[in-house]
């Protein structure tokens, strides 16, 4: 069995009381970096036997494609939904059992202290105590303003796949579920996983394109007239064409039904 639980997370790293700081003038509780990201654990159970596996990256999409890369076979289906997933992916980090095993250029720095506390279950807001340059270069004390909200929550199991979303802007009205029978075993966790993300991000680029309105209810079936030519449409379009092809290919049942402009 596999449970696997996405987050969008924003940590804001403060100066705290640090003698030895590398700016002195620094007062306690000026911002010294801002860091937004996601951030999913898949935790894989087999027997007495865990492996944890924590994907940071910019963007849900990006996170979810990190760990469909790490995971995926080498088998180049045409009916998956991998290729757009990983268009435009942006920096990510794999780590497994907290040591690392991927990371862009991109990353930021902060996120491999992220990493230490999160699996200390001490990520949170408040003076933070780390070694030297643990979080901030030259820094040990500083503070933390930390936000987490779940957008994912995954169960894979031999007979059925189970999975929840929350769509962004929509609270608990935005909370959409889908479920897909595994019984002769022919569902591969990362067609779920890319189905998430495709999921997410069609859902975020909508907004962009003024198909939903400020509360992510949908107003508009398509992109308008105006967007034809945007990298947005153009993106939203090869996404839900993918989408179409792979659930012709593969039974999901969602409750509710899929947002107008998917169809």
């Amino acid at each position: 069995m596999i449970k696997a639980t996405l987050t969008r997370q924003k940590t804001i790293i403060m100066a705290g009381v640090d003698n030895n700081a590398p700016d002195r003038t620094a007062y306690p509780g000026k911002i010294l970096t801002e860091v937004r990201y996601s951030r999913l654990e898949a935790m894989r159970l087999k027997g007495e036997k865990r492996a944890v596996l924590s994907v940071y990256g910019q963007s849900m999409p990006a996170t979810l494609a990190a760990l469909v890369k790490e995971i995926g076979e080498e088998d180049h289906d045409p009916l998956a939904l991998e290729q757009a997933l990983m268009q435009d992916k942006g920096w990510s980090a794999l780590f497994r059992n907290g040591q690392l095993l991927h990371s862009d250029e991109e990353t930021p720095y902060a996120i491999f202290g992220f990493e230490k506390l999160q699996r200390a279950q001490a990520l949170q807001s408040g003076d933070v105590t780390t070694e030297r340059g643990g979080l901030c270069p030259g820094w040990r004390h500083v503070r933390l303003d930390h936000d987490s909200q779940t957008a994912m929550v995954m169960q894979f199991e031999e007979d059925e796949v189970r999975c929840s979303l929350l769509e962004r802007g929509l609270g608990r009205e935005g909370k959409m579920s889908l479920m897909m029978p595994n019984k002769d075993h022919m569902v591969r966790l990362r067609d779920v996983l890319t189905l998430a993300g495709t999921i997410i991000e069609g859902h975020n680029l909508a907004a962009r394109l003024g198909m939903v309105d400020d509360h992510g209810r949908p107003v508009k079936r398509y992109p308008s007239i105006a967007d034809q030519g945007k990298p947005e449409t153009v993106r939203f379009l090869d996404l839900r064409g993918q989408l179409t092809t792979f659930l012709q290919q593969h039974k999901v049942n969602f409750w509710p039904d899929l947002q107008p402009y998917w169809g």
